[in-house]
């Protein structure tokens, strides 16, 4: 059984689910613990699973944030602040360099972690 991960675009959750057999089942609802300082939505939107389905890797397109989640309690393990208007979109986790790849839309380029 592997997991999988949904964003719930502006009600700033995610969503996570067991795979097998073509079916999604045991849904998980991964929420923020607490809101952004100035109250701004996050809109998650971007989403990298490490390969084992334990980390869970969040771009926040309207939060200009990145959140890292333990997908096995939905714990946020942390959340780094991106420059305004930034505005991260994709992910890629090249899980044997442990680097993180954020495509900024707003900026027109990429950044890495």
């Amino acid at each position: 059984m592997e997991n999988r991960c949904s964003q719930g675009r502006l009600d700033d959750v995610i969503y996570r689910f067991h795979y097998a057999d073509g079916l999604l089942s045991q849904q998980v609802k991964i929420s923020y613990s607490k809101p952004l300082a100035d109250k701004q939505r996050r809109a998650p939107a971007g989403l990298a699973l490490s390969k084992d389905g334990e980390t869970l890797w969040v771009a926040n397109v309207v939060g200009h944030t990145i959140s890292k989640f333990k997908t096995s309690d939905g714990m946020l393990e942390g959340e780094w602040p991106l420059d305004k208007d930034s505005y991260p979109y994709g992910l890629a986790w090249d899980e044997s360099r442990h680097r993180l790849y954020v495509s900024l839309w707003g900026k027109a380029e990429s950044c890495r972690y």
